[in-house]
């Protein structure tokens, strides 16, 4: 890893005090909420008072947390994020920017102290405590490095919580950001009789019938530009019949990734609002952190997202001509909606 060992020891020493606050971003994933959940477990256990786990939302109300995390060790205490105090140390996961932690950004300035704890290449990391490091898998491999240094054995709830955060954000150890020492931490975590086929099921392959028949819609509605991108949208009435949220459409998006003759797949989730939320994912290595990052938005080079006010014909004319671009070819658009 590339963070130093004074930083990490300067983390170590910050996770004290009366009020200590665990951010996750908005629309979590299992790699922010499981995370966040680990490290407040492990402050507990490490006898340094009690740190709240909160999720950032739009509006600031309570979020809504996926079916699959709110099975977490320790999701039912996530806390309400309209009754959270100004925290003497504020410690944000899995974050590319403040941006992303919306009603909660204005504690990053308000809190005494800010640890910044992300994998995500460029992103907005601010704070007295940065542990960024962009070779990291996911930033579930930081929290466990940060845990043993607690001297918190990686065991229970806390193993359980970092597995959820690892295995997700490398796709089930499939993506290119699988590396060795993922992998190392993947075999410790199992070694700590983390239940991996109750939790694989509960992440990857069980789903509400209302779930399958959004999937067809979303896949029946699927088209292919001949630039290299396979896409389709979703609407939020949609997401809200089948019992999702938008943080939990990797599944869909993923489906998309399937296509041989795509370079690139694109999910579009429409808000009643218009505004569009939007999921890439690389399928033959075309870096696509930078085609989000033309949106405003980021990620990784193989997954990324972005949020737009466009037409969706009009994203995914910029989205096809920068796949193209990185993918070498150009190809006369063809769009038909």
């Amino acid at each position: 890893m590339t963070i130093t060992t004074a930083e990490w020891e300067r983390a170590v020493a910050a996770l004290r005090g009366e009020r200590l606050l665990i951010a996750c971003h908005m629309d979590p994933d299992a790699d922010t909420l499981g995370s966040a959940l680990a490290l407040a477990q492990a402050v507990g256990l490490a006898g340094r008072g009690t740190a709240e786990v909160v999720v950032g939302t739009v509006d600031g109300r309570p979020a809504s947390l996926p079916r699959r995390l709110g099975a977490l060790p320790g999701a039912e205490d996530v806390v309400d994020p309209t009754r959270v105090a100004v925290p003497d140390t504020l410690v944000v996961v899995d974050c590319s920017g403040p941006d992303r932690l919306g009603s909660l950004a204005p504690l990053v300035d308000q809190a005494g102290q800010v640890v910044w704890i992300d994998h995500h290449r460029d992103g907005g990391a601010r704070g007295d405590v940065l542990l960024v490091d962009p070779t990291a898998a996911a930033t579930a491999e930081l929290v466990a490095e940060l845990v043993r240094r607690l001297g918190v054995p990686l065991e229970g709830s806390v193993a359980t919580n970092l597995y959820a955060g690892l295995v997700t954000d490398t796709g089930r150890f499939g993506h290119s950001s699988t590396t060795p020492s993922a992998m190392r931490l993947g075999a410790e975590l199992v070694a700590a009789d983390v239940d991996v086929v109750g939790l694989t099921r509960l992440l990857f392959a069980e789903q509400r019938f209302s779930e399958l028949t959004l999937l067809g819609a979303v896949l029946a509605d699927a088209r292919l530009d001949p630039r290299g991108l396979v896409w389709s949208v979703v609407d939020e009435e949609q997401l809200d019949a089948a019992g999702l949220a938008f943080g939990e459409t990797d599944g869909l998006v993923d489906h998309l990734r399937t296509v041989s003759e795509a370079d690139c797949a694109l999910l579009l989730k429409r808000r009643r609002s218009g505004e569009l939320k939007c999921s890439l994912r690389s399928i033959n290595g075309v870096e696509v952190r930078s085609v989000a990052a033309s949106f405003g938005g980021g990620g990784h080079d193989q997954a990324a997202g972005f949020t737009a006010h466009d037409d969706v014909e009009g994203v995914v004319e910029r989205v096809a001509e920068a796949v193209a671009e990185a993918a070498g070819s150009r190809v006369t658009s063809t769009i038909r909606r």
